[in-house]
């Protein structure tokens, strides 16, 4: 006969509470490497309560080679309800989820080692553009020194030009002016 467990639960039921260091079965769990299966929790030193009316807890460690990462931890209100089909299970799920886990901060690292990059062009661009833009300040700016020394006499000195002709070379002597004080 199959036997068959649908889980069911709501985002309520989720408990997030600090297990103080060295309490709780998960934690035991990760100190020894190794599966903790208790049939009644309440009999068992470490336990730690999060989920009420919990009676039964199986805590499988996630290893990664012999680093620690985490724990795979189910509970059951029914005392001794866990058997070594379930233990087997679970870790087999254990190890697909150290993969995931791994595979996950794997990404991260690369992602933010590829933004670090991405970052550092960037920076290295713009200190590119801000040294082409002062290099081509500085090409500009003695040109046009030349064009505003010579549209300063026409507006100043010369007799040879006619009053309109005056006036434009004022208007560009501002605007050389206006360039200049751009670059």
């Amino acid at each position: 006969e199959s036997k068959r467990a649908l889980v069911n639960f709501e985002k309520k039921d989720i408990a997030y509470r600090q297990i103080p260091e060295r309490k709780g079965i998960p934690n035991r769990a990760l100190d020894k490497r190794k599966p903790q299966r208790v049939d009644n929790v309440y009999n068992d030193p470490d336990y730690f309560e999060i989920i009420p009316n919990t009676r039964s807890e199986l805590a499988i460690p996630l290893i990664l080679g012999e680093i620690p990462i985490g724990v795979l931890s189910v509970q059951s209100d029914q005392l001794g309800h866990f058997t070594d089909e379930h233990e087997r299970l679970l870790a087999m799920l254990a190890k697909h989820i150290t993969a995931a886990i791994i595979n996950t901060f794997v990404i991260q690292v690369a992602e933010n080692f590829k933004n670090t990059r991405l970052i550092e062009e960037l920076q290295k661009s713009t200190a590119n553009k801000d040294e082409l833009i002062r290099n081509l300040a500085h090409e500009l700016k003695t040109p046009l020194t030349h064009i505003i020394t010579f549209l300063e006499h026409l507006v100043n000195r010369s007799d040879s030009i006619s009053n309109k002709e005056r006036e434009f070379a004022r208007i560009a002597y501002q605007e050389m002016w206006r360039y200049v004080r751009l670059v």
